[in-house]
């Protein structure tokens, strides 16, 4: 019941639902019968998820329009990565480009147009939405991109299958370490149909869908569906970027009449999905992990923002070592440096260990003494509750200050976050192990700009001519980003962290 033919063999790398046409002017030429502007055009097939065109024989190009009195043909060919070709276009207004796609045996696979304004001396780039024009079972988005350790879904989608009862569809793919979690019935067949899954002895798995009504078809009159969302977990953390190919192996249709539809004549499209490793736009990282006899603080990123410790000790902290505060004097001092004057978006995380009888004290400070706030966390006990609170805060005092509460002083490591896009109250988030935590503005209300300073940066005090606000307790891989990480990269930083793979 499987199509052995090119587009089945190789559906991982078929084609791109939507594609973009860039097309440049080039000369001015024409002919008698037709003069125009001679146009090249480029089609950046990595973008479809393409590693070769052998499933796709020729493409090509049409185009009509007003005052077009023969349709302009060009066809396109695949050079180093991409599809190319030249045309001669009259210029004018509403200029319908269509583009078809056929397999080696002259079979038209998929059909797309648009319209798009030719101008005599400027670049058109346009948008076609390629359709498929036979019997397919097919996957969707055909290329995706996305961080290593994150969640993404693959739509299952059925085109020009009419009077489709039930359908079941292997899906498989190479890397052992991807984790498939569970297939979700569409909205659209909500009560109308019913959905069954199971992993495969492979990598890969087997669903099932069928009509709730014994005799019902789960497609539209014209033979399409959504029926699914697959769900995968990627794994982290490969040191390259790695491309997985998802391949749909088998089908088997029954119609409403209850007979076998042939899954010869239907085509089978896949998916490819590149994993790259997330970029934390990281600043600087303090792991703690450093050289107790010389009290340098090392940062571990290329800017090798280090400093220096002043009283503090090391022990052995969430991973690796942590620096020990005594509440009183200890501190560590990073020299200013324009990377540490952030004024657009931040992160900051680390992990914590808070002293039972801290009441309160500055983790993280780049401040005026007594004046303006760049950026500072402070901790401060509740006398109402069990509950800490922690405090954002930048600006000049009384500033803005955004806070959040937790049970912090347990004998426990917690790791922290706090992300701000300066200026804009909404994106302020606190995050305490792994979780986003209810925060509200308490003081000022978090629209005005920050503003940077030239004093160095401070763990464990803030500058002040009043009080230093010592904290007690112990820091450990702390990370400055200058930008607003959101919950999921938050996550997928901790992650990191956790197995000794930040960088």
């Amino acid at each position: 019941m499987k199509r052995t033919n090119k587009l089945s063999r190789l559906a991982g790398l078929i084609f791109l639902m939507t594609i973009m046409l860039f097309i440049g002017s080039c000369s001015e030429k024409g002919t008698a019968t037709q003069p125009g502007q001679q146009l090249q055009i480029k089609i950046d097939t990595s973008r479809m998820g393409l590693a070769s065109m052998e499933q796709l024989e020729y493409f090509i190009l049409t185009v009509t329009g007003p005052g077009v009195s023969t349709p302009i043909e060009g066809v396109m060919v695949l050079f180093e990565g991409y599809l190319v070709g030249e045309i001669i276009v009259p210029p004018g207004v509403d200029r319908l480009f269509a583009l078809r796609a056929f397999d080696i045996d002259g079979r038209l696979i998929y059909y797309g147009e648009t319209t798009a304004d030719v101008g005599t001396d400027s670049d058109v780039i346009i948008n076609i939405n390629l359709y498929p024009q036979v019997q397919m079972v097919k996957l969707t988005p055909r290329f995706m991109q996305i961080p290593q350790g994150s969640d993404f879904g693959l739509d299952v989608k059925i085109y020009n299958i009419i009077h489709l009862n039930t359908v079941t569809v292997n899906i498989v793919y190479n890397n052992e370490r991807l984790t498939f979690e569970r297939a979700e019935l569409d909205t659209s067949l909500t009560n109308l149909a019913w959905l069954e899954y199971t992993p495969l002895g492979m990598p890969g798995f087997a669903f099932m869908v069928g009509s709730s009504n014994e005799v019902g078809s789960i497609v539209d009159d014209s033979g399409y569906v959504t029926l699914a969302t697959v769900y995968f977990k990627s794994y982290a953390y490969e040191p390259e970027i790695v491309v997985e190919d998802f391949i749909i192996d088998y089908v088997a249709l029954t119609n409403t009449s209850f007979e076998t539809i042939p899954a010869d004549s239907v085509y089978f499209d896949g998916s490819q999905v590149e994993i790259y490793r997330p970029s934390f736009s990281t600043v600087a990282y303090w792991s703690m992990d450093d050289d107790m006899l010389q009290n340098i603080v090392y940062d571990s990123s290329p800017n090798k923002l280090n400093g220096t410790a002043f009283g503090t000790y090391l022990e052995t902290g969430y991973h690796g070592n942590a620096r020990v505060f005594d509440g009183f004097s200890d501190y560590v001092e990073v020299p200013d440096n324009d990377l540490l004057d952030i004024d657009a978006e931040i992160t900051v995380s680390m992990y914590v260990f808070f002293n039972v009888d801290q009441s309160g004290g500055v983790l993280f400070s780049k401040r005026v003494p007594d004046g303006d706030i760049n950026y500072q966390i402070r901790m401060q006990s509740s006398f109402t509750s069990a509950n800490d609170i922690l405090m954002f805060e930048y600006g000049t005092p009384p500033g803005h200050i955004y806070q959040t509460t937790g049970i912090l002083r347990d004998n426990a490591y917690h790791h922290l976050a706090i992300s701000f896009k300066y200026g804009d109250p909404s994106s302020a988030l606190w995050m305490i192990d792994g979780q986003v935590r209810p925060g509200v503005w308490t003081t000022g209300n978090g629209t005005a700009a920050t503003t940077v300073n030239t004093y160095p940066l401070q763990m464990g005090r803030q500058l002040s001519g009043e009080t230093n606000d010592y904290f007690m307790g112990a820091l450990d891989e702390i990370s400055l980003s200058n930008k607003a990480l959101d919950s999921i990269m938050i996550e997928l930083l901790r992650n990191q962290i956790m197995i000794g793979k930040h960088k």
